[in-house]
């Protein structure tokens, strides 16, 4: 397995049991792990890592399809990752979770994704309150260099729609070929990357956010770096 993909849940812990547990005939469904939102939140462990989960439904990243042969799956308990925060304390367990599926797996930083990076256009979790940057600061998942993005920020450079739309596509996004399908890809990548403002719109932020990824982490130097001996 090379990525490893974050959901929401959309429900509550016990209907997404039954779902995910295949008691609910209209879903075919599965995941590796769940994430409770009880006090105390547990994780609770639903198909082996070595076994595909049909969790990613059709999705795409980087050069790879139909993610399900591909990734493991996390699904948190949580009604709508747009509107409702994850707690702290399911934070934590999230990382520690997602600390040892990474080591295990070597998975890389880039490629710890959002469903919705990778479903653009037909999902939207775990949403924009996913705590993205906390993670990142603690190892899990990818950010921006800071004093490379404070630079690139005080230069104030507005990528052309064309140039952006390169740079999703060489990060990782799938991008659809007309206006609407780079819109529905640009709020994908804020939600991950810039979710204070999820509008769809090219600005100088997001170039400058999207640039200082590809550079750090789609650079031939780096990935070279990232191969283990």
């Amino acid at each position: 397995m090379t990525i490893l993909v974050l959901h929401h849940t959309a429900g509550s812990l016990p209907s997404s049991l039954k779902t995910l547990q295949g008691q609910d005939p209209k879903h075919r469904v599965g995941v590796h792990y769940v994430v409770t939102d009880e006090v105390k939140p547990r994780v609770i462990r639903m198909v082996p890592e070595d076994m595909a989960a049909f969790h990613a439904g059709k999705s795409n990243w980087g050069r790879l399809e139909a993610l399900n042969q591909h990734s493991i799956g996390i699904e948190i308990i949580n009604y709508d990752g747009n509107v409702y925060p994850y707690s702290d304390a399911q934070a934590d367990i999230i990382f520690a979770l997602c600390a040892e599926i990474i080591r295990r797996h070597d998975i890389k930083p880039w490629n710890v994704v959002a469903h919705s990076d990778i479903a653009v256009g037909r999902k939207i979790d775990p949403g924009s309150k996913f705590p993205w940057a906390k993670l990142a600061k603690l190892g899990i998942g990818a950010a921006p260099l800071p004093d490379e993005l404070k630079e690139r920020l005080a230069h104030g450079h507005l990528a052309t729609p064309a140039f952006f739309r390169r740079l999703l596509t060489d990060y990782g996004y799938a991008v659809g070929p007309d206006d609407a399908g780079l819109k529905l890809a640009v709020e994908a990548f804020q939600r991950h990357f810039r979710p204070a403002k999820v509008d769809g719109i090219i600005d100088v932020e997001c170039t400058a956010i999207l640039e200082c990824l590809v550079r750090r982490y789609q650079s031939p130097a780096y990935r070279s770096a990232q191969v283990r001996p």
